[in-house]
């Protein structure tokens, strides 16, 4: 009996150790540059971008866990794990209260108000009425922000919570593009926060004629990308028409609203002034 419980209690540690060196190997899962594109793909960082970052980082010096950048050196695995945070906290997050808000709006409709499309054909006892059925091929991305809205409504609670999970890029890319300008906003603000993480800077550099142009800087102020509004509604599928006025404004907060008109103007403010 007494070597049996010395048996098992050898057996016991060799299989603690063999979980705890499998749990190890697991938490350590390693990473790449691949993982990190990927992982700005997901929280819809515009594919230009990505190639840009991505390019920036391949003349660095790095080792198999990680890239130095600047004055800093960048796990894998910590660049994963943050793009995923603040993709949660930023494009994730404002698309499911983008779509909750909307869900509640047409609940509260649905509830008030009940539409029921018929035809009648005949007369009298010769009459029949038949419920009109319309069904559609689109794809949840293909859907106006309407459509999506009533599909996620017509699912079991669960189903929708599933569903609104497990988005893919193209389905977050197409409700983004659906959003109004105060959402899209809080996306830029949360786009240039990643960008910072990351080690670049997002800025926007000028507006003019109903266009914005954005550019991405390295760390000693480098200009690695520059988009335009076709190129950022082509890669995001963004519309970022309703950003002009505000943007603008900001703009012209930040520069000193007269200083920046007389720039414009090509005259010099004090030269105005004494004028």
């Amino acid at each position: 009996m007494k070597k049996f419980k010395a048996a098992l209690a050898a057996l016991t540690a060799v299989l603690t150790i063999g979980a705890a060196a499998f749990w190890s190997a697991s938490a350590e899962e390693t990473y790449d540059m691949d993982d990190v594109a990927q992982a700005l793909r997901e929280a819809v960082v515009p594919e230009s971008q990505i190639q840009a970052i991505m390019n920036a980082y391949s003349y660095c010096e790095k080792d198999e866990n990680g890239v130095y950048f600047g004055d800093d050196y960048f796990l894998y695995s910590d660049l994963v794990a943050m793009i995923e945070m603040l993709g949660s906290e930023g494009v994730n997050q404002a698309i499911e209260e983008n779509l909750e808000s909307g869900l509640a709006a047409y609940e509260q409709l649905m509830s008030t108000a009940t539409t029921t499309t018929a035809t009648t054909t005949g007369s009298g006892s010769d009459s029949s009425t038949t419920a009109t059925t319309t069904t559609t091929a689109k794809t949840f991305a293909q859907m106006t922000m309407d459509e999506k809205i009533a599909y996620l409504y017509s699912l079991p609670e669960d189903e929708r919570k599933t569903f609104m999970d497990n988005l893919s890029i193209a389905e977050k890319k197409s409700i983004l593009l659906q959003m109004d300008a105060d959402s899209k906003m809080e996306i830029l603000d949360y786009l240039s926060q990643l960008m910072k993480e990351l080690g670049f800077q997002l800025s926007v550099d000028d507006i003019q004629d109903n266009q914005i142009d954005l550019s991405v800087r390295d760390p000693e102020g480098n200009i690695i990308d520059q988009s335009s509004m076709g190129v950022v509604v082509e890669d995001t599928g963004w519309n970022l028409t309703g950003w002009f006025a505000l943007a603008s404004a900001l703009v012209l907060a930040s520069m000193g609203g007269i200083a920046y008109v007389m720039y414009r103007s090509g005259k010099d403010p004090e030269e105005e002034q004494n004028g």
